[in-house]
């Protein structure tokens, strides 16, 4: 596969006439007109081209033919298919949810879930933001019943101040981008204190910068550590393993996404490009709007 195929024809192939006295224009004719041991000898070539490439394929095809196997079974979730309980991501509560529920009904499963409330024991939903409150005679806009959102940072407010105490010294890399219609992801990267990056977020251009996973020394076993900086700094603000839910399973690394929205007008959002991960995630949200766009695993070979 992925070789380009030599050119044939009957240049090559020998007129193969008579013993001896044979004139140069029969051997000509013999060539143009091919005789039947030439035509053979083609032929014997050529199947066993066709049956070498049939063989190379072979060695390919078992780990790609397993995926496609494994993906047709996939029942997970998958749009517009059946079971139709499979075709939507389902949305439960968080005190609805016990370990052994999220681990046999949504990891074992290899299934997305929006789990709607806030983890009993993450003291950074409280420390890293903070809800905005209205002043006494302040009224929401018009149409809307909840307090109006921040034009830029919306609604909590990120406590810059405590997290640049913390850990503003931190050494971290920032993805950049060159204008509002570009996406990050794209290897752009700048090494900055974390502190130098809660700076760049507040100002005019914020939503050029993105604070995404930070490299961690790796070994053959995994990473040497669970988290990099600036979360080395911030251990304190969150639990290494969330109860209830990760009471079965062992967390691999810990990883934290920061990034601001376009101003207004604008309308674009901080976008990152197509991408699987090797690990199951939790991802939680202390701030603003994430959209996830997940492709089910029966759509592998269409990708």
């Amino acid at each position: 596969m992925g070789k380009k195929a030599k050119k044939q024809g009957s240049a090559h192939l020998s007129g193969g006439g008579k013993k001896g006295g044979q004139s140069k224009n029969e051997n000509a004719r013999a060539v143009l007109k091919g005789d039947s041991s030439a035509r053979d000898f083609g032929r014997h070539n050529q199947k066993e081209k066709e049956k070498g490439s049939k063989q190379k394929q072979k060695k390919l095809s078992p780990g790609v033919t397993r995926a496609h196997k494994l993906a047709a079974k996939y029942e997970g979730y998958c749009p517009f298919s059946d079971p139709p309980s499979a075709a939507s991501v389902p949305c439960v509560r968080l005190e609805d949810l016990t370990g052994d529920a999220f681990f046999e009904e949504f990891v074992l499963k290899r299934r997305p879930v929006k789990i709607q409330g806030l983890l009993p024991d993450l003291p950074a939903a409280h420390l890293w933001v903070k809800k905005k409150t209205r002043t006494a005679g302040t009224q929401p806009p018009s149409g809307s019943s909840s307090a109006p959102r921040d034009p830029i940072s919306g609604d909590p407010e990120v406590q810059y101040d405590y997290l640049t105490s913390k850990a503003g010294t931190s050494k971290v890399e920032v993805e950049v981008r060159e204008d509002s219609d570009s996406s990050f992801g794209k290897g752009r990267k700048v090494r900055m204190t974390f502190g130098a990056f809660l700076e760049q977020l507040q100002g005019q251009k914020g939503h050029l910068y993105y604070l995404t996973t930070q490299s961690i020394p790796q070994t053959i076993h995994g990473p040497r550590r669970l988290c990099s900086p600036p979360l080395s700094d911030l251990l304190t603000d969150f639990p290494l393993r969330p109860s209830p839910l990760l009471h079965r399973l062992v967390p691999y690394q810990y990883n934290l996404w920061m990034g601001r929205a376009p101003p207004p007008p604008a309308s674009q959002w901080s976008t990152t490009g197509l991408h699987h991960d090797f690990h199951d995630n939790l991802y939680v949200l202390l701030k603003g709007r994430k959209q996830f766009r997940l492709f089910s695993p029966r759509c592998v070979p269409y990708l």
